[in-house]
């Protein structure tokens, strides 16, 4: 009886430990304008500028705002430009990422973070053809 006890209680902190790991989780929220101008390489996007050039098809990353966000329920960054990132139905890495701008929702997915894997959420239409992304990171 003591052995099934044992079991059952090491198998819920197996379960319980990628929940756990995530409290206190930060996530960054950058806004980026993707163009196709000879602008300068935004210093300030090193780390996910080899993503950014191997996905898109713009030539110019210009950093518009940056917010970080809690991991969790009801999380929210306010971005330039008016576009709020904000997180429900968060489950250990994983959460349903809802973008809006000026209160238009402009975009729902669900999304499972890693550590340190940015990842590219929405392209949304600017002016002269340019695009708004925003790109999030579990740090």
């Amino acid at each position: 009886m003591k052995t099934r006890h044992a079991l059952v209680l090491a198998l819920l902190c197996c379960l319980w430990a990628p929940l756990a790991a995530q409290d206190g989780a930060v996530l960054s929220a950058r806004l980026v304008t993707a163009g196709s101008g000879n602008a300068r390489e935004d210093p300030r996007l090193g780390d996910v500028l080899p993503l950014l050039k191997s996905t898109l098809r713009f030539s110019s990353f210009q950093l518009e705002g940056e917010a970080t966000l809690s991991l969790r329920e009801n999380a929210v960054a306010s971005l330039a430009k008016d576009y709020r990132v904000t997180l429900t139905e968060v489950t250990g890495p994983s959460a349903l990422v809802h973008v809006s701008r000026r209160e238009e929702k402009m975009l729902q997915t669900r999304l499972t973070l890693k550590p340190e894997r940015p990842v590219i959420v929405g392209g949304f239409d600017e002016a002269g053809g340019s695009k708004a992304i925003i790109i999030l990171k579990l740090r």
